[in-house]
């Protein structure tokens, strides 16, 4: 596992004794650690673009310049509600604020390496997680693409190929559906030789048609009507709760 990390931080020294912690963290477990440092808000804006996927972004709270570590949090936030956000510093007032902007943990400098096991394996978990969301292929010969589950409302078969109808359009994927079916997560359901629906995706179901909530109408076969209707009623039943 590759795992991008930030760190923001001015002063020479807690970036090094962090670097290094970090780097006993990757010897003892594993992964390969991808490091880029920025010594003030100004320097990491200027480098940074929603292009650089960051797993996991250290911040001091105490930064020079305009913003200080908790201004950089909620610019960040603006642009990705996701990431984690680890505050480096000295001093505990500006606590609350940090957890105000869903700061992952807190590190006391000097940090300990027992804190920041602690952090990366909470990154790792995180990072364990979105993974098993996404839905991933290949698209021609050199491109891979994820897309979350929860937007993908149906697959459908077009001969050696398969279409996957999302919120947002439509993807190709040079696969069969038989070979889908078989790494698809609970949620998604056979209701038809040529069809999988996402559960999250039903409106309402008769003996003949699926009506999505975007009130497309996806055919079921009598062949898979009981186990989409037992389905349906036991994913409405787990909404509910």
């Amino acid at each position: 596992m590759q795992i991008n990390i930030a760190i923001i931080e001015d002063e020479p020294c807690f970036v090094e004794q962090l670097c290094a912690l970090l780097q006993q963290w990757e010897r003892e477990n594993g992964s390969l650690i991808n490091m880029k440092k920025y010594p003030s808000a100004d320097q990491f804006f200027l480098n940074w673009n929603e292009a650089d996927v960051f797993d996991v972004v250290f911040i001091d709270i105490m930064l020079p310049g305009s913003m200080d570590g908790v201004a950089i949090a909620k610019e960040i936030r603006k642009h990705n509600e996701d990431v984690p956000l680890v505050f480096v510093t000295s001093v505990t007032e500006k606590m609350p604020e940090g957890y105000r902007v869903s700061a992952l943990q807190y590190l006391l400098k000097p940090a300990s390496y027992a804190d920041l096991q602690v952090c990366m394996n909470k990154v790792v978990k995180r990072m364990q997680n979105r993974e098993q969301s996404y839905y991933h292929f290949q698209r021609g010969k050199n491109t891979m693409v994820r897309i979350p589950y929860n937007d993908i409302m149906y697959f459908v078969s077009a001969l050696q190929y398969t279409d996957i109808h999302t919120h947002s359009g439509v993807e190709r994927q040079l696969e069969r559906l038989k070979n889908i079916e078989a790494l698809l997560p609970a949620q998604f359901v056979r209701c038809h030789r040529s069809y999988i629906v996402n559960m999250r995706s039903v409106y309402s179901i008769t003996p003949m048609w699926i009506t999505t909530v975007s009130k497309e109408m996806i055919p079921i076969s009598k062949t898979f009507f009981d186990s989409v209707k037992e389905k349906f009623i036991q994913y409405v039943d787990k909404e509910v709760l």
